[in-house]
Protein backbone atom coordinates (compact mmCIF):
# COMPACT_ATOMS: atom_id res chain seq x y z
CA UNK A 1 0.00 0.00 0.00
CA UNK A 2 2.74 2.38 0.77
CA UNK A 3 4.22 1.77 -2.62
CA UNK A 4 0.89 2.60 -4.33
CA UNK A 5 0.66 5.94 -2.47
CA UNK A 6 4.18 6.88 -3.54
CA UNK A 7 3.39 6.13 -7.16
CA UNK A 8 0.27 8.32 -7.04
CA UNK A 9 2.15 11.20 -5.43
CA UNK A 10 4.97 10.97 -7.96
CA UNK A 11 2.46 11.03 -10.84
CA UNK A 12 0.66 14.11 -9.39
CA UNK A 13 3.96 15.95 -8.87
CA UNK A 14 5.11 15.15 -12.39
CA UNK A 15 1.90 16.52 -13.90
CA UNK A 16 2.22 19.81 -11.85
CA UNK A 17 5.81 20.30 -12.96
CA UNK A 18 4.85 19.79 -16.56
CA UNK A 19 2.30 22.70 -16.39
CA UNK A 20 4.82 25.02 -14.70
CA UNK A 21 7.36 24.44 -17.51
CA UNK A 22 4.82 25.54 -20.09
CA UNK A 23 4.50 29.11 -18.64
CA UNK A 24 7.38 31.52 -19.34
CA UNK A 25 9.27 32.75 -16.29
CA UNK A 26 8.84 36.55 -15.95
CA UNK A 27 11.36 38.71 -14.10
CA UNK A 28 10.26 40.65 -10.98
CA UNK A 29 10.34 44.46 -11.12
CA UNK A 30 10.86 46.80 -8.14
CA UNK A 31 7.72 48.71 -7.04
CA UNK A 32 6.05 50.05 -3.90
CA UNK A 33 3.06 48.87 -1.91
CA UNK A 34 1.02 51.48 -0.02
CA UNK A 35 -0.98 50.77 3.13
CA UNK A 36 -3.43 53.28 4.73
CA UNK A 37 -4.92 53.04 8.21
CA UNK A 38 -7.66 55.32 9.63
CA UNK A 39 -7.86 55.67 13.43
CA UNK A 40 -8.51 58.24 16.16
CA UNK A 41 -5.82 59.83 18.30
CA UNK A 42 -6.40 61.20 21.83
CA UNK A 43 -5.55 64.86 22.18
CA UNK A 44 -5.37 66.76 25.49
CA UNK A 45 -7.36 70.00 25.50
CA UNK A 46 -7.18 72.43 28.42
CA UNK A 47 -10.28 74.53 28.87
CA UNK A 48 -10.05 77.75 30.89
CA UNK A 49 -13.06 78.28 33.14
CA UNK A 50 -13.78 81.29 35.32
CA UNK A 51 -14.92 80.20 38.79
CA UNK A 52 -16.55 82.62 41.19
CA UNK A 53 -16.40 82.30 44.95
CA UNK A 54 -19.65 81.02 46.47
CA UNK A 55 -22.06 83.34 48.17
CA UNK A 56 -21.85 83.52 51.93
CA UNK A 57 -24.63 84.05 54.41
CA UNK A 58 -24.26 86.95 56.82
CA UNK A 59 -26.59 87.94 59.62
CA UNK A 60 -27.56 91.55 60.29
CA UNK A 61 -29.14 92.64 63.53
CA UNK A 62 -32.63 93.95 62.97
CA UNK A 63 -35.79 94.62 64.87
CA UNK A 64 -39.52 94.71 64.38
CA UNK A 65 -41.57 97.33 66.18
CA UNK A 66 -45.20 96.46 66.75
CA UNK A 67 -48.19 97.71 68.72
CA UNK A 68 -50.77 95.66 70.59
CA UNK A 69 -53.98 96.65 72.33
CA UNK A 70 -53.72 96.22 76.07
CA UNK A 71 -55.81 96.90 79.17
CA UNK A 72 -54.32 98.55 82.20
CA UNK A 73 -56.03 99.47 85.46
CA UNK A 74 -56.03 103.08 86.55
CA UNK A 75 -57.15 104.22 89.98
CA UNK A 76 -59.92 106.81 89.58
CA UNK A 77 -61.53 108.93 92.29
CA UNK A 78 -65.25 108.29 92.38
CA UNK A 79 -66.19 110.34 95.45
CA UNK A 80 -65.44 111.17 99.09
CA UNK A 81 -66.65 109.73 102.37
CA UNK A 82 -66.71 111.54 105.73
CA UNK A 83 -64.68 110.18 108.57
CA UNK A 84 -65.58 111.29 112.10
CA UNK A 85 -63.07 111.33 114.92
CA UNK A 86 -63.55 112.43 118.50
CA UNK A 87 -60.99 112.86 121.18
CA UNK A 88 -62.94 110.97 123.88
CA UNK A 89 -65.20 108.00 123.58
CA UNK A 90 -68.04 109.26 125.70
CA UNK A 91 -70.00 112.29 124.75
CA UNK A 92 -70.53 113.70 128.35
CA UNK A 93 -67.15 115.23 128.66
CA UNK A 94 -66.15 118.18 126.68
CA UNK A 95 -65.01 116.54 123.51
CA UNK A 96 -63.34 117.68 120.33
CA UNK A 97 -64.61 115.99 117.21
CA UNK A 98 -63.38 116.44 113.65
CA UNK A 99 -64.71 115.37 110.33
CA UNK A 100 -62.25 114.36 107.61
CA UNK A 101 -63.27 113.69 104.04
CA UNK A 102 -61.47 110.77 102.51
CA UNK A 103 -61.40 110.07 98.75
CA UNK A 104 -62.76 106.79 97.45
CA UNK A 105 -60.82 105.22 94.57
CA UNK A 106 -61.68 102.35 92.26
CA UNK A 107 -59.45 100.56 89.68
CA UNK A 108 -60.95 101.06 86.24
CA UNK A 109 -59.75 99.14 83.16
CA UNK A 110 -58.51 101.45 80.41
CA UNK A 111 -57.71 100.36 76.84
CA UNK A 112 -54.24 101.47 75.73
CA UNK A 113 -51.87 100.64 72.89
CA UNK A 114 -48.60 99.17 74.11
CA UNK A 115 -45.51 99.27 71.91
CA UNK A 116 -42.95 96.52 71.87
CA UNK A 117 -39.83 95.59 69.92
CA UNK A 118 -38.76 92.17 68.69
CA UNK A 119 -35.03 91.79 67.97
CA UNK A 120 -34.29 89.42 65.10
CA UNK A 121 -31.31 88.43 62.95
CA UNK A 122 -31.93 89.14 59.27
CA UNK A 123 -30.11 86.90 56.77
CA UNK A 124 -28.27 88.58 53.89
CA UNK A 125 -26.52 86.78 51.04
CA UNK A 126 -23.19 88.30 50.17
CA UNK A 127 -21.24 87.57 47.00
CA UNK A 128 -17.60 88.45 47.50
CA UNK A 129 -16.90 88.93 43.79
CA UNK A 130 -13.69 86.87 43.90
CA UNK A 131 -12.90 85.08 40.65
CA UNK A 132 -10.20 82.66 39.62
CA UNK A 133 -9.38 80.84 36.40
CA UNK A 134 -9.27 77.05 36.58
CA UNK A 135 -7.72 74.94 33.83
CA UNK A 136 -9.85 71.85 33.18
CA UNK A 137 -8.14 69.19 31.04
CA UNK A 138 -10.09 66.69 28.99
CA UNK A 139 -9.45 64.35 26.07
CA UNK A 140 -10.72 64.96 22.57
CA UNK A 141 -10.46 62.34 19.85
CA UNK A 142 -9.21 63.49 16.46
CA UNK A 143 -9.26 61.38 13.30
CA UNK A 144 -5.84 60.54 11.86
CA UNK A 145 -4.54 58.64 8.86
CA UNK A 146 -1.31 56.66 8.65
CA UNK A 147 0.11 56.03 5.16
CA UNK A 148 2.96 53.53 4.89
CA UNK A 149 4.69 52.86 1.57
CA UNK A 150 6.99 49.83 1.44
CA UNK A 151 9.32 48.69 -1.34
CA UNK A 152 8.36 45.41 -2.98
CA UNK A 153 9.11 43.15 -5.94
CA UNK A 154 6.20 42.24 -8.19
CA UNK A 155 5.42 40.83 -11.63
CA UNK A 156 5.28 43.47 -14.38
CA UNK A 157 1.47 43.24 -14.70
CA UNK A 158 1.03 43.98 -10.98
CA UNK A 159 3.55 46.84 -10.97
CA UNK A 160 1.62 48.64 -13.72
CA UNK A 161 -1.75 48.25 -11.95
CA UNK A 162 -3.02 50.29 -8.99
CA UNK A 163 -0.60 50.00 -6.07
CA UNK A 164 -3.37 50.18 -3.49
CA UNK A 165 -4.81 46.84 -4.62
CA UNK A 166 -3.04 43.59 -3.89
CA UNK A 167 -1.88 41.53 -6.79
CA UNK A 168 -2.82 37.87 -7.00
CA UNK A 169 0.04 35.52 -6.25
Amino acid sequence: MIGAALVLLAAAGASGVACAHDAPLQPLVPTTVAYRWHFVVPHWVVEHRVVRAPATLEWDAGHVDYALPDFTFVSRRIGALPHFECKYVDFWLPNTCTTTWRDVYVDVPVAVVSHDRLDVDVPRWKTPGDETIVDVPHLEWEPATLDVTLPALARPACAASNADQRCPQ
